[in-house]
């Protein structure tokens, strides 16, 4: 007896099936290490806000990018949920962020892995979060003044990291909150401004800034003295010329917010 012919099969006969067949291969290892997932955190906060600009390293494996563009060294890919003509593929998971993009006129599926992307930014803002070595490098801060309700303290971290780039940042903090150590005449204020700065006069030799604390000794009345400073109780950051500043109003303590919310 005969065999049987083997059964077809469909084919994806479209212009760029091999990209996305080549995208498919190259997402066999999943992606969810903890600067994987800040990534896709941050990209789907943001974009939820308004376009938003990818930076990237086309040279990485799994980006699947236009053949014309994929040997720059860098660079920069705008995506949106609104835009025209709209990217009605989008897709952020747990992988990459992928979609329909137009180059000269074109459209071409492209696949950004979440290890390639270096920063995204809020399209024409200075809004930009960037990674170096696999982790949160710095947000730029957002010129002006801004109230957002809350923030984590690895987001507060990236802020004032970014401020500290260009001059020294006052502090504002809450010196009751638990794990504070400051000295005992400003233990029981509500609220406390302190100078940090990397290149002060005298400089604070031993100033560190990670994702759970500010530590480092600072000059009080000319007495030196080491403070500690989790990022629970640090409710703003501001320049000392007032230039720009961030309040976190859900850290505000209430005796600073009690008048507004009176009125």
């Amino acid at each position: 007896m005969a065999s049987e012919p083997p059964k077809a099969q469909l084919l994806d006969r479209s212009p760029w099936a091999w990209v996305r067949g080549l995208a498919r291969w190259f997402r066999g290892t999943r992606a969810d290490d903890a600067a994987s997932i800040d990534k896709r955190d941050t990209i789907e906060l943001m974009i939820e806000r308004g376009p938003i600009v990818i930076d990237l390293d086309p040279a990485w494996r799994g980006v699947v990018v236009p053949p014309s563009v994929a040997a720059s060294p860098t660079m920069s890919l705008r995506f949106g949920r609104a835009l025209s003509p709209p990217i009605t593929d989008l897709e952020i998971d747990e992988l990459a962020i992928s979609g329909t993009l137009q180059f000269a006129g074109r459209g071409c599926h492209v696949s950004i892995p979440w290890p390639a992307i270096t920063a995204v930014r809020l399209d024409n803002t200075t809004e930009t979060v960037r990674w170096r070595d696999g982790t949160r490098a710095d947000v730029v801060p957002p010129s002006g003044h801004h109230r957002p309700r809350s923030a984590s303290p690895r987001e507060k971290r990236a802020v004032v990291d970014a401020m500290l780039e260009h001059a020294p940042v006052i502090l504002e903090l809450d010196p009751r909150r638990a794990g504070v150590t400051v000295p005992e005449a400003h233990r029981e204020t509500s609220s406390l401004a302190l100078r940090i700065g990397h290149r002060l006069s005298p400089p604070i030799a031993d100033l560190r800034i990670d994702d759970i604390e500010v530590r480092g000794t600072l000059q009080f009345a000319g007495t030196p003295f080491t403070v500690v400073l989790p990022w629970t109780a640090i409710y703003a950051a501001r320049y000392e010329d007032g230039s720009a500043s961030t309040a976190w109003m859900d850290d505000v303590p209430v005796e600073l917010t009690a008048p507004e919310r009176g009125n």
